[in-house]
Formats: C-alpha cells, sequence, structure tokens
C-alpha cells in the first residue's frame, strides 16, 4: 500500500514542478522537506503493521503513521505555496484562480495547455471578496 501512496506522491510531484520555471534554494529545502517524509512512510507503515492487533503502542503507531501523512502534507503545500508567493510558476494565476486551485486540491495547470490571460502573482488569494 506504502508503494502506491508513493507512486501517487511521485505523479503530483513531478505535476507540480512541470509547471516550475524558477527553482531557488528554500524550494530546494522545501522539497528536501518533503522527501524525508516520503521515505519516512514505508518505516511508518511497517510499525503500523507490526502493531495493528492492539496494545499499548497501536496508538502511538497511529499517531506516528498520521503525523508522517500531515508533515508531508504540509511540505507539499509549502512547496505549492513557496512556488506562488515567489513567482516562480511559468504560469502566473489570477487570485480566483488561486482560490479554485486551493479550494480543489492544489492542481495546477499544466504549462502546455495554458489558459486565459494571467495576472503576474496571487498575492491577493486569501482576500475575502466583498
Amino acid at each position: 500500500m506504502s508503494f502506491l501512496t508513493i507512486g501517487i506522491i511521485w505523479v503530483n510531484h513531478d505535476t507540480l514542478f512541470k509547471n516550475v520555471a524558477k527553482i531557488d534554494r528554500a524550494l530546494l529545502f522545501l522539497n528536501l522537506l518533503l522527501l524525508f517524509f516520503v521515505v519516512a512512510i514505508p518505516f511508518a507503515t511497517t510499525i503500523a503493521a507490526y502493531l495493528r492487533h492492539g496494545g499499548p503502542a497501536a496508538s502511538l503507531a497511529a499517531v506516528l503513521y498520521e503525523g508522517i501523512f500531515e508533515g508531508m502534507s504540509l511540505s507539499f503545500g509549502a512547496l505549492f505555496y513557496w512556488s506562488i508567493w515567489h513567482k516562480h510558476l511559468k504560469i502566473a494565476l489570477t487570485p480566483s484562480a488561486c482560490r479554485t486551485l486551493v479550494q480543489r486540491g492544489h492542481r495546477i495547470p499544466h504549462p502546455a495547455r495554458p489558459g486565459p490571460a494571467r495576472s503576474r502573482h496571487c498575492r491577493s488569494r486569501f482576500r475575502r471578496q466583498a
């Protein structure tokens, strides 16, 4: 099961970085943080499978497993937001497009299929519309 999970993470990572035009040092460290959590998935899966029948350490194994996936999710989100805030994307996004992407789970447009003209950045994506 962890193989399939890591495969899905890899596909999503590939999709994200196909739209990144510029890579800086901070983006590399965020990517390294994501890699840390991804390589920890088999370890957490093994521990959770070993302790699946209960016992005092089973809840600790579940917390470890969930913590690994939460960290992976947060680091993936940080990669996405860093690339938006620092204008590293090949296709800049409008504020409304950013809101839509965040609501739909961070799907970014593919560079080979550009949409309509887009603004240069997404800094106003969290502002509420009146």
